[in-house]
């Protein structure tokens, strides 16, 4: 029995929801979807899409038919699917230009036809921007998510549409933050500066690296949750709920929240744009006003902040630049820790790019002499691409390096480090849209220092690597890798 259009679209949808892709009937869903492809409606047409490029199937002839047929109606598109039509083709590399070009300039015209500030809310997260579609004039509701994924995707593709489409929405979207910081404007903020020791018996808290007008870069210890949940990811807070110790957007209600009006707001996440997971130390950006907030998620969506991290994993990692692409899964088991599976076939698009590493030799244990070598570590420094739970973890720990300490990914966890060890210690972000230039570096923290300390580099080139991570300078490398990347 031949399957309606409609059946055949909500059908692969929800295969690919659930992960299960079976091939022939993959086969069977595509090659009826390219015979009926013209009585597709845009709802079937980016539903379908999203559902082959969510598995990561790339099938030529059908996402050709797909960009044909999405063309000829896109202007009877929603928002929504022009988001989900243009991520499904960036996410799988297909770089049809007429397509995604046809796609940003319906865009930009919603944004640029915006009507100004009634729809301001006090929370940002579910603001709504109304604009006017091109064929009828009729009001089409434009999502800040739905926004910010299809600037997301042009950034994804490389698009050369992508800097006008930041533009028209920043436009669209600084209206309502000004009239927001108008009623308050932010203060002068009181936060020490830098990574000093807190005084004896004090636990560490959270201290300014960066200050910029808007945005301010801070160091956040180890052991804090940095609770950051966003419309995509609704199970996020019921992973980072967990456990104990101090969370950062309490801290920053109560310490800044007066000066600060955003740090107050849970809508806006407390002037909070991106996680950094609970174990995690180093530098996380906060913005000081909804324009600084708004302004940093349009750069997280337009891959305009570059994140380095550096760790301390089991065995020999590869020195020379490589990516690790595996597929995660977030899971949040109920009765145990929160977790994340990498190569499930249900998993997020998920990247990390090694930059480099240096190899040392363990301790030995005096339980353990004479009864073999002694285990090999790697200092290893990254970049990420994706900000998913556990990535960095995650990611290694499939490629058989679990950190040193982390027991949940493998990683045993010796004497000299019993946690593992993993540090933020870079954050740039680029000077466009009313944004300051920010290059925030984290110091090492003690514990790591002390690590690193008893390790023994393997060669000279290790050796290099570990000294100029203990003066504070890296290992050089990455430095010029970033630059590379602006």
């Amino acid at each position: 029995t031949e399957l309606s259009v409609q059946d055949l679209s909500s059908t692969a949808w929800a295969c690919s929801s659930i992960g299960w892709w079976d091939r022939p009937w993959l086969d069977a869903i595509s090659s009826s979807a390219i015979r009926t492809i013209t009585e597709f409606g845009p709802q079937g047409l980016a539903n379908t899409a999203w559902a082959f490029s969510a598995r990561g199937v790339q099938h030529g002839p059908l996402f050709a038919a797909l960009s044909a047929a999405a063309i000829r109606t896109l202007v009877d598109f929603a928002h929504s699917e022009l988001t989900g039509t243009a991520w499904a083709f960036a996410s799988m590399k297909f770089r049809d230009a007429p397509l995604l070009s046809a796609i940003a300039k319906q865009a930009i015209a919603m944004l640029e036809n915006c009507r100004g500030g009634e729809e301001v809310v006090n929370g940002l997260v579910d603001v709504t921007l109304v604009g006017r579609s091109l064929r009828d004039e009729t009001a089409s509701a434009l999502s800040l998510r739905g926004v910010l994924g299809l600037v997301h995707a042009m950034a994804e593709a490389d698009h050369p549409c992508l800097e006008a489409l930041v533009a028209s929405t920043y436009g669209a979207l600084e209206r309502r933050a000004g009239a927001l910081d108008a009623r308050r404007p932010p203060g002068q903020l009181r936060l020490g500066l830098g990574t000093a020791a807190p005084r004896a018996g004090a636990p560490p808290e959270p201290r300014a690296l960066v200050v910029r007008p808007h945005l301010c870069a801070l160091w956040k210890p180890a052991g804090w949750a940095v609770r950051v949940v966003f419309g995509d990811d609704a199970d996020a807070q019921l992973r980072t709920g967990r456990g104990g110790g101090p969370e950062l957007q309490e801290w920053l209600a109560e310490r800044l929240g007066s000066q600060h009006p955003v740090a107050r707001d849970p809508l806006a996440q407390h002037g909070l744009v991106h996680r950094l997971d609970r174990e995690t130390s180093g530098a996380v950006l906060w913005a000081r006003s909804y324009r600084g907030y708004l302004a940093a998620r349009l750069h997280f969506a337009a891959r305009r902040v570059r994140k380095g991290y550096v760790c301390l994993c089991w065995g020999p990692v590869a020195p020379t630049p490589w990516l690790l692409e595996a597929p995660l899964l977030e899971l949040a088991p109920l009765g145990g820790p929160p977790r994340t599976v990498a190569g499930s076939p249900r998993g997020r698009v998920a990247r990390t790019e090694v930059v480099c590493a240096g190899h040392l030799l363990a301790p030995v244990e005096p339980q353990s002499l004479g009864s073999g070598p002694q285990a090999s570590v790697s200092v290893v420094e990254l970049l990420l691409h994706t900000g998913r739970q556990h990535q960095i973890r995650a990611h290694l720990g499939h490629q058989g390096h679990p950190l040193v300490g982390d027991a949940l990914y493998g990683g045993g966890s010796p004497p000299w480090c019993p946690h593992f060890l993993l540090h933020a210690w870079c954050l740039e972000l680029d000077g466009k849209e009313d944004v300051h230039p920010i290059g925030a570096r984290a110091p090492l923290p003690t514990h790591l220092e002390r690590a690193l300390l008893q390790l023994t580099p393997a060669d000279s080139g290790a050796a290099a690597h570990i000294s100029g991570w203990l003066e504070s300078k890296g290992a050089g490398n990455f430095i010029q890798r970033l630059s590379c990347k602006k």
